[in-house]
């Protein structure tokens, strides 16, 4: 599958995952303003709203021309006739995804509005609240379903984001590992992953279905006992007028009643279904134990897998743009000629990152050498100088410092 086209993909499922918040949060206005209807299709059709606004960001490039189609859904939310109350739902979820757009078309690094996960599930969990404990429409349902397939849509999301880093540091890679293979396969993994977590969810959420299977498992439990126990019931029957004579000569006369089974029947019955149910467990215990080896052992192989590949890629140092949280700077670095070097070739890269990664984030900048990094620059006096500083153990002097420094003045 292209690139291209797993990127709009990629955007696609993001825009997807923030309107079902959206429109939590707009059913939970609506149910306030004690409409009748959750108007759950006329807020999901609003998700064309920022589609709309996507494919103009990314075609026009004309400045007038570009406010004017940003700013049209607003006008036309303005024009539709609607409720008073809806209609401002409507506007301000619309000014929200308009003014969203232009922010992203005006920065300098473009990039997607994201709701975090755990922002998205509290708005979801904090509508349900308020429609179980103060509206109290019965629109619960509706909130699950959102809920639902925002964890879907988050799920292959996140698969497409990271196959993108993937094919990155393949296209960076001196091998190369059949990318094709690699996305029908994690779709598929993904795909049945997906599906027993929302199967698992559909069933967490209405108990109704675990009552009644209970409750049918018990009673075919209990017919087949005392089909079994019948057989014993009969012969303790018919002993009982010789054990009623006996009870008449020694006082115990009405112990046991005619057709009355005897406590010490019952109480093995109790026990046999008592046992039966605890088999049952066991055995739901134990199917649930090898399904989770199965998975697990298939994951390790994949775990294997990637270590192979990973084995295959070339060993290359990373341009280190950010450094890591545990390594701190000691005191008076700044002295260092090699820090020096090292700082300026951080900014010198930073500043000039449009040239050398384009619009992309600083995480593709960790992926490059200086030797590529240089190269897009043309800076082979700061490659050299920083490669000496990096990996060698000769000593940096002023002159190199200042050489460096000439030519990245020169260069800028």
């Amino acid at each position: 599958m292209k690139k291209r086209a797993i990127e709009i993909g990629c955007d696609l499922l993001l825009f997807f995952k923030n309107h079902c918040a959206m429109v939590a949060i707009a059913m939970t206005l609506t149910g306030a303003c004690k409409y009748d209807a959750p108007l759950f299709g006329v807020w999901m059709a609003l998700l064309g709203i920022p589609v709309y606004l996507y494919i103009t960001r990314k075609n026009v490039q004309n400045f007038f021309l570009f406010f004017f189609v940003q700013l049209l859904p607003v006008a036309v939310v303005c024009i539709v006739s609607a409720p008073i109350g809806i209609k401002l739902i409507a506007l301000c979820m619309t000014v929200f995804y308009v003014i969203s757009s232009i922010k992203i078309r005006l920065a300098e690094i473009p990039q997607e509005v994201v709701f975090m996960p755990v922002v998205s599930i509290a708005i979801f969990g904090g509508a349900h609240i308020v429609e179980e404990l103060f509206l109290k429409n019965g629109w619960g349902h509706y909130y699950f379903f959102l809920t639902f397939m925002y964890v879907i849509a988050y799920f292959f999301y996140y698969f497409l984001e990271q196959y993108l880093n993937f094919v990155l540091v393949n296209k960076n890679s001196a091998s190369n590992i059949p990318e094709a293979e690699i996305f029908r396969s994690g779709m598929k993994q993904t795909g049945v992953y997906v599906a027993c977590g929302v199967a698992i969810m559909l069933l967490s959420v209405n108990v109704e279905w675990l009552t009644y299977i209970i409750r049918l498992v018990g009673r075919g439990l209990l017919a087949v006992i005392r089909f079994l126990m019948s057989f014993l019931i009969m012969d303790t029957t018919e002993t009982e007028p010789t054990q009623q004579a006996q009870g008449n000569s020694g006082g115990m006369q009405g112990f046991l009643e005619k057709g009355e089974a005897h406590p010490f029947w019952i109480f093995l019955e109790k026990v046999m279904m008592a046992a039966a149910f605890v088999g049952i467990v066991v055995a739901i215990i134990v199917g649930l134990v090898k399904g989770y080896q199965f998975l697990r052992n298939n994951f390790r192989k994949i775990e294997k897998k990637k270590q192979e590949v990973q084995n295959g890629l070339d060993i290359r140092e990373s341009c280190e743009i950010e450094r890591s949280s545990g390594e701190h700077s000691r005191w008076f670095s700044f002295l260092n000629n090699t820090e020096k070097i090292r700082k300026m070739y951080r900014r010198r890269v930073l500043k000039s990152k449009i040239l050398i990664v384009g619009t992309s984030g600083n995480k593709e900048l960790e992926y490059l050498t200086a030797k590529e990094c240089c190269d897009k620059i043309s800076a082979d006096s700061l490659k050299e100088i920083y490669e000496k500083a990096r990996y060698s153990n000769e000593s940096i002097t002023a002159d190199d410092v200042r050489t460096v420094r000439t030519s990245i003045k020169k260069d800028m």
